[in-house]
């Protein structure tokens, strides 16, 4: 089955970490179809292990489609310094089976953020 074409595209939204594009479609039995898709620049995440809390579990850096993932042990508590546009993150601890608990019940949703963790948690 040949592929959808693209019959015309347009940026939805746009701001200085992300564009969204929606594309309209045409498919082989030409009916339409709409698709949607992010386009954002590279990015990186940090996984952070308290070794001490948890156990060593090493520190060989995983890897993710576009962002990179690096996993942070040897951590010491430190000042928590923000951009203007992150005063509104949360930052705290939380044993890994809470955290676990917390993705299942969709209090993390950021799918940037699952996968790492997912990378992490399955090594």
């Amino acid at each position: 089955m040949p592929a959808p074409r693209v019959t015309s595209s347009r940026v939805v939204y746009e701001n200085h970490r992300m564009r969204l594009h929606e594309d309209r479609l045409g498919r082989a039995d030409d009916s339409p179809g709409l698709y949607a898709w992010v386009q954002k620049p590279p990015g990186a995440l940090i996984v952070p292990l308290d070794e001490a809390a948890e156990g060593d579990a090493g520190d060989e850096p995983p890897r993710a489609r576009q962002n990179h993932v690096w996993l942070a042990t040897g951590l010491e508590p430190g000042t928590r310094t923000s951009e203007p546009t992150e005063q509104d993150l949360r930052c705290a601890r939380f044993p890994i089976a809470e955290f676990d608990a917390m993705i299942r019940r969709g209090e993390v949703a950021d799918a940037a953020t699952v996968a790492a963790w997912h990378l992490f948690s399955r090594r």
